[in-house]
């Protein structure tokens, strides 16, 4: 499905790690018209929190791929900025139905086979893929990989490396390292 609505958008939260996958359903099949394109494609899904803020990415017009788009999920103060081949306009935008503060972009980026870039001074996720009569292919346009879990470890005056353990009655320095700026 693509981010053509507020129906095709969610958001999901979890207290542990969850890994995120994105189905595209062949045509005639899952409610989709026979006369639609496409074969099934699984993308995995970036969360927000490790957005980048530029990706350059391929769509290809192999095998009888007839339409490329990118799908970009980013905050809303970010759309002044966001370019996608060097242009600010694009086939839709719309608010995040279920997120406040972000934004929805839909570009349709035709059947050539070409290199894009996108950028925004805001970091973004987003999916590009390509459909076809006989084919279809997806894939995540980028993902700044960073452990999202908080990292402790001990420094303590009997020995010279920082560990997850420390010794009875040891003097210690806490140390613990974060990925996002604490409250």
């Amino acid at each position: 499905e693509y981010l053509n609505s507020a129906a095709s958008v969610d958001v999901i939260e979890a207290d542990k790690p969850v890994m995120v996958a994105q189905y595209m359903t062949s045509h005639g099949q899952c409610g989709n018209a026979a006369a639609s394109v496409g074969d099934p494609e699984m993308i995995y899904i970036s969360p927000i929190e490790q957005g980048i803020d530029s990706a350059v990415f391929y769509n290809t017009n192999e095998n009888s791929i007839t339409s490329n788009y990118i799908n970009v999920v980013l905050p809303t103060a970010g759309l002044a900025s966001l370019r996608i081949d060097g242009t600010s306009t694009f086939t839709d935008v719309f608010a995040h139905p279920y997120l406040a503060g972000y934004s929805c972009v839909r570009h349709n980026l035709g059947s050539a086979a070409s290199q894009h870039r996108i950028t925004s001074d805001s970091t973004f996720t987003a999916i590009t893929d390509g459909l076809g009569s006989v084919e279809s292919y997806g894939y995540n346009a980028g993902t700044l990989v960073k452990n999202l879990n908080a990292l402790a470890t001990f420094s303590n005056t009997l020995g010279t490396v920082q560990t997850d353990y420390t010794c009875v009655n040891a003097p210690v320095k806490f140390n613990l390292s974060i990925t996002v700026k604490p409250t």
